[in-house]
């Protein structure tokens, strides 16, 4: 046998191997997985809430962005420079502010649909996302154009020190007796 016959016999094999993948490829396409497999979890957990998450402020530098997870997201956290407003817990939402202390700024950290981060321009006044250099101030206003605002997720302060991340401060406190606002 010459090497031509091998290279041959070698190409015919591996096209046969390719027609044989490609077919298996579109009969299983024809099959959608059923939602009682072995995904089932992965289908009920995107619908239950996600515990809330306690984030000490207290280890917060002002300028600089930090970082922590709830509800499978990256959650933003920032303590803006100067603010000269006091705070009152249980406060609502600020509008100028978009937080309810205006000391910190909580947000989503990834927005658009690549899911890009944003990070801390080094005077610590203005936030950029990554993939496309469009800036917000340290409310989450959009600065440079048009377009939504930084989504902010709930959020609420349970003391001066102990930012409670998944829920709006409400009117039980932790142990289940009614407060005053």
């Amino acid at each position: 046998m010459n090497r031509r016959q091998v290279y041959s016999i070698l190409l015919k094999l591996l096209s046969l191997l390719g027609v044989v993948v490609v077919m298996a490829v579109m009969i299983n396409s024809l099959f959608p997985v059923d939602a009682t497999d072995k995904n089932e979890k992965s289908f009920t957990s995107q619908t239950t809430i996600p515990p809330t998450t306690a984030f000490p402020v207290d280890t917060l530098i002002p300028g600089k962005l930090s970082i922590t997870h709830w509800g499978g997201k990256q959650i933003g956290l920032l303590k803006r420079m100067k603010t000269p407003v006091p705070f009152t817990p249980g406060q609502p939402l600020s509008a100028q502010w978009r937080s309810v202390h205006p000391d910190y700024f909580v947000f989503y950290n990834t927005i658009g649909a690549a899911q890009c981060p944003l990070f801390v321009m080094p005077a610590g006044n203005r936030l950029k996302d990554t993939c496309t250099g469009i800036f917000y101030d340290t409310a989450g206003q959009r600065i440079n154009g048009s377009g939504a605002a930084l989504a902010i997720p709930p959020h609420y302060f349970k003391d001066e020190q102990t930012l409670i991340i998944g829920r709006w401060h409400d009117t039980q406190d932790d142990s289940g007796s009614e407060t005053g606002k």
